[in-house]
């Protein structure tokens, strides 16, 4: 008797990262492994447009896999943005995305299970191991909309409701990576042992890649910083005018000249103090307000995967048809 999971049909997204054909080969094989978890899954592969004659090459070998699909993306789409796309073309109840260097380490159906069971985000957290410059992050908390905590994993599963919220913001690609501050969802964080600490952490590459998704973000958190400090400045401005102002009118030895430099630079310091705050917190409404990312990204898919095929069960009773009293004469 089949013990798979009926009740429920999950995703699994995958992004390159390295050699195309070795991974598509481990898809395959990962494939064979959760046709006992569940009766009904898919895996979303997103590759880039210019690695696709390398899933040409493996043509008859993916002919045979009928729940794998090949997204292909432009090829200026950052590693992040391309996970967001997975996400995006998930079908399923739960989505699971993970990485390769991850999957030794992470029972991905019991990710799935466990997001859908509970109907909260479940993100895969080392249970040992600093796993990244700590100070680093800290810093990177404090400036941005986001909890960046070293011990998060790349591996997240969620329900179609959560995933339903967050694909509406433009932020989807740090919110799969990590939780943000306000949102209202619920980030569970499930302790994964790892055997190898190294084999977890992102080439430079990606952390550059981070670095700039995470400073996009918090523009508008850092804008009003500035419009802050600039307002300040612009205050500092006025009270030194008054100072000169007070200085000229109660004592007699000012230096010619003085007076007239003093309000020339506090005037023109704090006009453009002034006018970068406004700047500013204008720039910052702006960038709340515009959608990002990755339209248009998607270029091509190659599936040929199919659910109706796998099930003989039918949600309407057949009888045989009475015959008509024409018939029987």
């Amino acid at each position: 008797m089949s013990t798979a999971n009926e009740t429920l049909l999950a995703s699994f997204c995958f992004v390159t990262e390295d050699d195309p054909q070795d991974e598509l080969r481990g898809l395959i094989a990962l494939s064979q492994a959760l046709e006992a978890r569940f009766r009904y899954f898919e895996i979303i592969y997103v590759l880039p447009e210019r690695f696709k004659p390398a899933a040409t090459a493996l043509a008859a070998q993916l002919s045979a896999c009928r729940t794998l699909r090949i997204v292909i993306v432009r090829d200026y789409l950052n590693y992040y943005r391309r996970r967001a796309i997975a996400a995006s073309e998930a079908i399923g109840d739960v989505c699971v995305i993970s990485s390769f260097a991850e999957l030794p380490f992470v029972d991905l159906a019991d990710f799935a299970e466990d997001a859908f069971a509970r109907d909260e985000i479940v993100i895969g957290a080392r249970s040992r191991g600093a796993g990244g410059w700590t100070p680093a992050y800290g810093a990177l908390t404090l400036a941005s909309p986001y909890r960046v905590r070293a011990k998060d994993m790349k591996t997240i599963a969620l329900p179609r409701r959560s995933l339903s919220v967050l694909a509406s913001r433009p932020s989807l690609a740090l919110d799969l990576r990590f939780q943000p501050k306000q949102g209202g969802e619920l980030y569970i964080r499930r302790p994964v042992a790892v055997g190898d600490t190294h084999a977890l952490r992102s080439t430079n590459a990606d952390r550059l890649e981070l670095l700039e998704e995470l400073i996009s973000a918090s523009a508008p958190r850092l804008l009003r910083a500035y419009a802050l400090l600039s307002a300040l400045t612009a205050t500092a401005a006025a009270a030194y005018a008054i100072y000169a102002v007070f200085v000229v009118a109660t004592m007699a030895d000012v230096q010619a000249g003085w007076f007239s430099t003093a309000i020339v630079q506090s005037g023109s310091v704090g006009f453009i103090a002034l006018g970068m705050c406004v700047i500013a917190i204008g720039i910052a409404n702006i960038a709340e307000r515009l959608a990002g990312g990755a339209h248009g990204g998607v270029v091509d898919e190659i599936a040929n995967i199919g659910f109706f095929d796998r099930t003989r069960d039918l949600n309407v009773e057949v009888s045989a048809r009475p015959k008509s009293a024409d018939a029987e004469r």
